[in-house]
C-alpha cells in the first residue's frame, strides 16, 4: 500500500494518509481529515510503500494552497494567547492541573487543550468544557492525561 507520512506539528509523530491521485513530494503541504477535524499537515515523506502495513488510512483530500497554509500558521500563533488565558483561567479556578499544550483545528471550529493531572479533571466553568480522562505516563509517574476541548474563551 502507498501512503505519505504526514507530521502536524513540529515534533510531533507522523502518520499515513493516502495520497491518492495526488502529485505530493517531501515539503507540501496537504489537507486531511482527522479524529478533531480538518487538519493541513506538513509531508514529511513523499509517496511509498510500507511492506505488510494493511490498515486503512484516510485520504488526502487536497493538496493546501498559500492560504491554508497561512491559516494554519495564524492558528499556530493565535494558540499562545488562548493557551496563555487557559492557564489563567486554571489558576483563578484552583484546579490541581498542568496546561501542557494547546492547538486549533485549521477551520477553527475546535481549540483543544492538554494537560496533565494527578486524577480526573470535571470541567465546571463558564467556559463550557468538556473534559475526557485518559491514562497516560509522564516521565517516572503515572499520571492522567486529558482533553478539553473549548467552544468559546
Amino acid at each position: 500500500m502507498k501512503v505519505i507520512s504526514v507530521k502536524f506539528k513540529e515534533n510531533g509523530r507522523s502518520y499515513y494518509f493516502d495520497p491518492c491521485d495526488f502529485e505530493i513530494k517531501e515539503g507540501d503541504y496537504v489537507i486531511v481529515t482527522t479524529a478533531r477535524g480538518t487538519e493541513c499537515g506538513e509531508v514529511v515523506r513523499a509517496s511509498h510503500e510500507v511492506p505488510g502495513f494493511s490498515r486503512e488510512v484516510k485520504p488526502v483530500i487536497r493538496v493546501a494552497d498559500a492560504v491554508d497554509i497561512r491559516r494554519m500558521r495564524q492558528n499556530r500563533a493565535d494558540v499562545q494567547q488562548a493557551y496563555t488565558i487557559c492557564e489563567q483561567r486554571i489558576a483563578a479556578h484552583g484546579l490541581k492541573m498542568k496546561l501542557v499544550d494547546a492547538e486549533y483545528t485549521l477551520d477553527r471550529s475546535k481549540l483543544v487543550f492538554y494537560f496533565t493531572a494527578i486524577r480526573k479533571i470535571l470541567a465546571e466553568s463558564p467556559a463550557k468544557a468538556e473534559a475526557e480522562g485518559k491514562a497516560a505516563e509522564a516521565r517516572a509517574e503515572a499520571e492522567f492525561a486529558a482533553d478539553a476541548e473549548m467552544e468559546t474563551l
